[in-house]
């Protein structure tokens, strides 16, 4: 049973490596990666796969910095803006509402999400190809996110 932990740390550790190598994680994130393997003392293949808890916080955290943005730029509290999306309105209605275009809620949100991307890569959390990633996947949904209506709250 120990010789079939030791090899799963090993291949993982492998795994790790070769994300490294691509550039789909930086060294930092190899490092804290290898940590938990090699500290795990049971099975580890679920650890530097996927990071999925990680991505799910960086995702909250650039939401939140996109929502302050737009709550900024249409002269609302972040709790104003919130509180209408949650009356069932979707962002370009919220923006409409107070004369802001579709384009500049776009710019104001994209602006957010990079200014945040480029503080991700200076720090070592992101590689740039990932922040490059991130930033396409928001051009090709921002339509979507902004005309995207929450059920309203009663």
């Amino acid at each position: 049973m120990q010789q079939l932990r030791d090899t799963r740390k090993k291949t993982t550790n492998q795994v790790i490596d070769d994300r490294l190598a691509s550039g789909q994680i930086t060294p930092t994130q190899a490092q804290a990666a290898h940590d938990r393997v090699n500290n795990s003392p049971g099975d580890c293949t679920a650890i530097g796969q996927g990071g999925t808890g990680a991505i799910q916080q960086a995702a909250q955290h650039l939401r939140k910095v996109e929502l302050q943005a737009v709550a900024q730029k249409l002269g609302l509290s972040e709790k104003d803006l919130v509180q209408e999306l949650r009356g069932g309105k979707s962002l370009a209605q919220v923006a409409q509402a107070h004369n802001v275009s579709r384009d500049d809620l776009k710019i104001t949100m994209r602006a957010a999400l990079k200014t945040t991307l480029d503080q991700a890569v200076q720090a070592g959390k992101l590689t740039q190809p990932q922040a490059d990633k991130a930033l396409a996947a928001f051009d090709t949904r921002a339509d979507k996110i902004i005309d995207r209506t929450w059920q309203a709250q009663k």
